[in-house]
């Protein structure tokens, strides 16, 4: 591991000690990197903390409104996106809001959290939280499939 990134690291991990709560990460692919956000979440997301970049296999599909990934493990692609360190659970709820993801109702979820492992620039991983599209998704010839490829 980086010793940079992995000094970064023990420290978010420290202070996420210090208040209770182990650190989260978020791995961000699209609308909620800070640079990117629509104005509804930017006040949320513009408070996470940038950790670097990050690798998952997975398929991306972009619709007009946003884009939306398929999770394969296996088989997919290594689509590029951001590590962050989410700061609070206040923070994540409020994703989980934007993201209309009910853990309480998950048919009714556009999309649905899940812990993946993200594959870091160093070759190390770290479990992150990711928003996989929880719908079916339209017949492939009616909409881009795309990546970036690492």
């Amino acid at each position: 591991m980086d010793r940079a990134f992995s000094a970064e690291m023990q420290r978010a991990d420290k202070l996420a000690n210090r208040s209770g709560r182990m650190a989260e990460y978020l791995f961000v692919y699209g609308t909620l990197n800070p640079a990117q956000a629509p104005s509804e979440i930017a006040h949320v997301v513009r408070r996470l903390k940038p950790i670097g970049k990050g690798t998952i296999r997975a398929r991306m599909h972009r619709f007009p409104e946003y884009p939306a990934i398929k999770i394969d493990g296996k088989n997919g692609p290594r689509l590029v996106g951001d590590v962050f360190q989410i700061p609070t659970a206040s923070a994540l709820r409020k994703l989980d809001e934007y993201e209309e993801y009910y853990p309480a109702a998950l048919a009714k979820s556009l999309f649905q959290r899940k812990q993946i492992k993200v594959r870091l620039a160093d070759g190390s991983t770290v479990p992150c939280w990711v928003y996989e599209y929880n719908r079916k998704l339209p017949d492939k010839k009616s909409f881009k499939s795309e990546a970036k490829v690492a």
